[in-house]
């Protein structure tokens, strides 16, 4: 029997902890632990003088089991005063409660606690082994304080169709017990729920994001799941899209399957085309997306990638994996029958800067210089000038700052519309203001008119953003604070950029469609800029902040403001 009770004592998992706190002046603080038949006890004091004790009985009828007095103690991380005492049940204790009650140099203090008798847990195993499906959620869900698991995680899956699979795989488990294997059955059972539960949590599709976030990131760091563009796109976004898979199993491979199909319809409601463009080929070559090879690898060969992706981006349907798969065939078979009818000398059947299936909705052609850049009409269109071929640095050290953005703050800076400070870096997070937002869409749309004049008593004539001022002014794109106010350095506020966007928009001929403003605080945004705000989301050119808002009187960060132009920009085909 002793040789039986060293075993079990040593393998044995730890059982259920226990914390009790006196509340009359500064009594300890006291932790207990059960492992089989050894109870431990940590008592945390403020004394270091004198001789604890502690003294185990049954709460029932208040025997008295096992006593240790000691008055050594250390100190824990946070110079804790900390005595230890092991205590010990006779192999013949009954499961039931009982109690430890520390004294001595402190003032004395009970704490009760739950014992389970290993032939009880041995009983509950091999009752939980052969039972079926329905009879162990009700198990799990009854008398659970006989396992040293903690059940929380399981009990907080709500979903019955998930509830279900999870017990169906604890159906499966081998969990006959005995003396000589118990501890391998509590370890096994431990670690199998610890993976269940945590499957479980993630398919059900009633637990809150944060929630979700955390079981993802925990099943990561384990190795069992994969998230490649999580911290590209807005994790409440993938949530979504996740709680609209159907899943017929909560297997590792169905979880993932699930959360890459959610990354990639995030990447596509939330990126540039470029970000869309690789992500769809690191899941196509993933086998996540199921399209005609053949089709695609035609439009590929023939260099017009940019231009599907460009037409996918600014499709409405795209919120399941299904409609992007179509979307992207239906865009590419269009594609290829404009190359052959212009390589047979016939018309093609979609303006150059169309969507697919003859042109998408609202889209126009773009209006090319002789240079090869976008140029806004009206009567500024002629003082366009060209760039000179230029190699801009673009590869910024601090983009990981901002990497939803990082693909339109490059294409930007390879074109000279955006730069850097002069030491490597971008400062995606600073704030802009008005006068640097105001030079932005000027170059970015070649527009700059040397000739232009101002009137604002606050921008003199030789300052460094009059000129980009000036043109703005002149083009329509702004009107000032009043007749004689600009406020070149004041911080321009997301409700006037989008104002702004949507002036350049119309000036590049894009025309409006007919969208709602559906933002959470529609009734914050100006009434100036309720029009211009419901036409760049409608058209996808500006989101909102991730949980409904659009926060129209927010300032723009530069990675904001960089991200907003590339969209514009890549809608009407001004910038690769």
């Amino acid at each position: 029997m002793k040789k039986l009770l060293s075993v079990v004592l040593s393998a044995l998992l730890l059982m259920t902890s226990f914390l009790c706190v006196s509340a009359v002046g500064a009594a300890p603080e006291i932790k207990v632990t059960t492992r089989a038949f050894e109870v431990l006890v940590d008592v945390t004091a403020d004394v270091a003088e004198g001789t604890m004790t502690a003294i185990l009985r049954n709460k029932a009828n208040n025997v008295w089991i096992d006593m240790d007095q000691t008055a050594e103690y250390t100190t824990d991380k946070d110079g804790n005063i900390v005595y230890s005492f092991s205590l010990m049940m006779q192999p013949t204790t009954d499961t039931g409660v009982y109690t430890v009650t520390v004294g001595g140099n402190v003032k004395s203090t009970p704490c009760d606690f739950n014992f389970t008798n290993v032939n009880s847990i041995i009983s509950y195993y091999n009752t939980l082994d052969k039972a079926t499906a329905s009879e162990i959620h009700d198990m799990l869900h009854g008398e659970d304080y006989i396992l040293s698991y903690d059940l929380t995680a399981y009990k907080s899956v709500k979903d019955e169709d998930v509830c279900e699979m999870v017990d169906k795989e604890i159906e499966s488990w081998n969990l006959a017990a005995d003396m000589e294997n118990i501890s391998v059955v509590e370890s096994f059972f431990a670690e199998a729920m610890d993976d269940v539960t945590g499957r479980a949590i993630i398919a059900d599709p009633n637990t809150d994001l944060a929630i979700w976030a955390i079981a993802i990131a925990d099943c990561e760091d384990k190795g069992i799941l994969k998230t490649d563009y999580m911290d590209e796109v807005d994790t409440e976004n993938v949530h979504t899209f996740f709680k609209e898979a159907t899943l017929t199993a909560i297997t590792a491979d169905d979880i993932q399957t699930a959360l890459d199909e959610a990354q990639l319809l995030a990447v596509a409601k939330e990126m540039d085309y470029a970000s869309l463009n690789d992500a769809f080929d690191f899941y196509l070559e993933k086998g996540i997306v199921d399209i005609d090879d053949e089709l695609y690898e035609d439009v590929v060969d023939a260099g017009k990638a940019d231009d599907l992706f460009k037409k996918l981006k600014k499709q409405k349907d795209n919120s399941t994996i299904t409609a992007l798969e179509d979307n992207v065939d239906a865009i590419a078979e269009d594609i290829l029958d404009e190359l052959s009818e212009s390589s047979s000398g016939g018309s093609s059947s979609g303006s150059s800067g169309g969507g697919g299936g003859g042109g998408s909705a609202g889209r126009p052609s773009s209006s090319k210089n002789t240079t090869g850049n976008t140029m806004m009409s009206g009567d500024a269109a002629d003082t366009v000038i060209k760039k000179e071929e230029t190699v801009y640095a673009a590869n910024f050290s601090d983009l990981g700052e901002a990497a939803w953005a990082a693909s339109s703050i490059k294409a930007l800076a390879e074109n000279g519309i955006v730069s850097g400070r002069g030491d490597g870096k971008f400062y995606p997070n600073d704030t802009v203001t008005r006068e640097e937002f105001v030079k932005i869409i000027v170059t970015a749309f070649d527009a700059l008119d040397e000739n232009a004049t101002a009137s604002f008593g606050d921008v003199a004539s030789d300052r460094w953003s009059y000129k980009y001022i000036a043109t703005a002014n002149r083009l329509g794109l702004v009107t000032g604070m009043d007749d004689t106010t600009f406020n070149p350095t004041g911080i321009i506020t997301r409700e006037d950029m989008a104002v702004i966007m949507h002036r350049a928009m119309k000036l590049a001929s894009v025309e409006d469609g007919t969208y709602s403003l559906d933002f959470t605080d529609a009734d914050s945004v100006a009434g100036y800029a309720k029009d211009a705000v419901a036409q760049l989301a409608g058209k996808t050119i500006i989101n909102g902040m991730g949980d409904g808002t659009f926060a129209p009187k927010a300032t723009v960060t530069r990675a904001q403001a960089a991200k907003v132009v590339y969209e514009l920009l890549a809608l009407i085909g001004g910038v690769n």
